[in-house]
C-alpha cells in the first residue's frame, strides 16, 4: 500500500475483489445506505490486458 502521500487530503480507496457474483451485488445494493456520508460505493470493471502480457496481469 506504501506510506500516505504528502498534501493528500482524501482517504485511500479500498478495493475488492468478490468472487461470488451474489455477494458483490449484496455489497453494490447496500451502497444506497451510505447516502448522506462522505463514503460511497463504485464498481470499476476489470482492465483488459495485452494479449503478450497475460502472465503479470491475472495476479
Amino acid at each position: 500500500m506504501g506510506p500516505k502521500r504528502e498534501g493528500e487530503s482524501r482517504p485511500r480507496s479500498i478495493v475488492a475483489k468478490f468472487t461470488l457474483f451474489k455477494e458483490r451485488e449484496l455489497v453494490r445494493h447496500q451502497g444506497s445506505e451510505l447516502k448522506g456520508t462522505p463514503f460511497y460505493v463504485n464498481e470499476q470493471s476489470q482492465r483488459k490486458c495485452p494479449t503478450n502480457a497475460e502472465s503479470w496481469c491475472h495476479e
